[in-house]
């Protein structure tokens, strides 16, 4: 289990800056070996295009034992509408800690989770930190997933299926906050999509993925309104 007291001399528990990055790389290239590191440098220049939400930190906490960084947990911050004012969240990521330094590895969690204004998420925790994720007190959403198969379902007729843009006039049928996280998300790569039938506006987001070994692509679902 991690000690929560003082730290050794020497180690440090802090937010990343700008020039932590090339550690902060080399840190989760060790924890995650089946990660390139250019996936690494990837999300990490993505986190530095996001807005920054107050005062919180733009990349997430790191451990440093005498100026080498030897912990990290990526933490991005977000507005639920992306409007000030409304309730900031966070989802807690790609958490790792080298080796001799894993008793110390709660220092970076609970320096993360001490904002009490924040809601916490844990979208992808590894199996191994699932233990600890539920200590921390987080709620389980969901237990497996389910797969559709939309080839098999009977055609829809009258409905059309448009790719979310900022100047697509439709996406006024949706609220302010849906608008956001399509707009958003598709500035980041994923298939931001609008459904419309009957008059109504429906919402998708859509990743994709290969399963099985990497033999078969689909589409993982990022966001609907309901299941």
């Amino acid at each position: 289990m991690s000690i929560l007291g003082a730290l050794p001399e020497g180690l440090v528990c802090r937010p990343i800056g700008e020039a932590d990055l090339a550690g902060v790389v080399e840190c989760l290239e060790r924890g995650f070996p089946d990660r390139p590191r250019q996936h690494w440098r990837d999300a990490l220049a993505r986190m530095a295009g996001r807005p920054l939400v107050d005062d919180l930190p733009r990349y997430g906490y790191a451990l440093e034992n005498r100026e080498h960084i030897v912990g990290v947990m990526l933490t991005l911050f977000f507005r639920h509408s992306g409007e000030a004012g409304t309730p900031i969240r966070c989802n807690l990521s790609s958490w790792a800690v080298d080796e001799d330094f894993r008793a110390y590895a709660g220092k970076l969690v609970m320096t993360a989770m001490r904002r009490r204004d924040v809601t916490y998420l844990s979208i992808t925790p590894a199996p191994v930190t699932l233990k600890v994720t539920e200590a921390l007190r987080f709620k389980r959403f969901a237990d497996g997933q389910h797969a559709f198969m939309p080839i098999l379902s009977p055609a829809r007729q009258g409905a059309r299926v448009l790719a979310a843009r900022p100047d697509l006039p439709e996406l006024e049928g949706l609220t302010q906050s849906e608008r956001f996280i399509l707009l958003e998300h598709a500035a980041l790569g994923c298939d931001a999509l609008i459904c419309l039938e009957e008059g109504a506006v429906h919402p998708f987001v859509f990743k994709q993925r290969r399963v099985l070994r990497g033999l078969v692509p689909c589409s993982q679902v990022i966001y609907c309104r309901s299941h």
